[in-house]
């Protein structure tokens, strides 16, 4: 949909879409059949830029500000060249134009700047937690980019059958963590995720042993507890869920 016109005009069809860096095109992964996929980049007038290339059909896009990303595996990609940008090795979340990564499930976490290929160590915040299997699905980037909230679990808290979250938001810029209020907590890890909303406020949907809940919580407010309202979770092997601001509240 172009400024200044409702109609929209289709360009491209795909399972997968990102801007290129420059605004004037996308990317998109296709699927060529049940098993194979491709990659390419189309101009905002539906003209090809790149002729389309094969690559694993669990590729992910990730656009940012320093532009789009591609995510095979554990390895990050720069999309037009194919060249690694970060090799494989524990990565936690693309931030921007930063990549957190872990060497194992207590550390040490490594800060990388994609462009400039600068990294900084970083200390491990959670006393309680390490970082779980499939990491990247145990943090949620805020959409400028500005804080990630990062989950660190424990599924046998003490050897006992507690499960505990501890999350903390890491500021990619300065590169310092704040311990989110109210944690650690034990929590269903299956039934326990979290998104943010366009405005700034970190949602998590989880399930303790006493009920279902919806917790928001704003950084720099001056509440040191976590809102938090009762839900109803359905019966499932386990949750997620999208925030969208309709209505201003999650």
């Amino acid at each position: 949909v172009r400024r200044g016109t409702p109609t929209a005009r289709r360009i491209a069809t795909g399972w997968g879409v990102a801007p290129s860096a420059d605004g004037q095109a996308i990317w998109l992964k296709s699927f060529t059949d049940a098993d194979s996929c491709e990659l390419r980049e189309v101009a905002l007038d539906g003209r090809e830029r790149q002729s389309p290339r094969p690559v694993p059909c669990s590729t992910e896009l990730v656009g940012g500000p320093a532009g789009t990303l591609l995510v095979e595996g554990s390895s990050v990609l720069d999309p037009s060249t194919g060249q690694t940008l970060l090799p494989i090795g524990g990565l936690w979340a693309v931030v921007g134009r930063f990549a957190l990564t872990t060497a194992a499930s207590h550390g040490p976490l490594t800060l990388t700047d994609l462009p400039s290929g600068e990294q900084w160590r970083l200390r491990w915040p959670s006393q309680t937690g390490s970082a779980p299997q499939g990491g990247r699905n145990r943090a949620a980037v805020q959409a400028d980019a500005k804080l990630v909230a990062l989950s660190f679990s424990d599924p046998a808290f003490e050897f006992s059958g507690t499960q505990v979250t501890d999350i903390w938001l890491l500021d990619p810029s300065t590169r310092r963590f704040r311990h989110l209020p109210d944690m650690p907590a034990a929590l269903s890890l299956k039934f326990t995720s979290m998104a943010w909303t366009s405005d700034g406020r970190l949602v998590l949907l989880a399930r303790t042993a006493e009920r279902d809940g919806v917790a928001v919580w704003r950084p720099g407010q001056t509440r040191t507890r976590i809102r938090v309202r009762p839900v109803r979770l359905p019966a499932a092997r386990d949750s997620s869920f999208v925030v969208w601001d309709g209505a201003r509240s999650p």
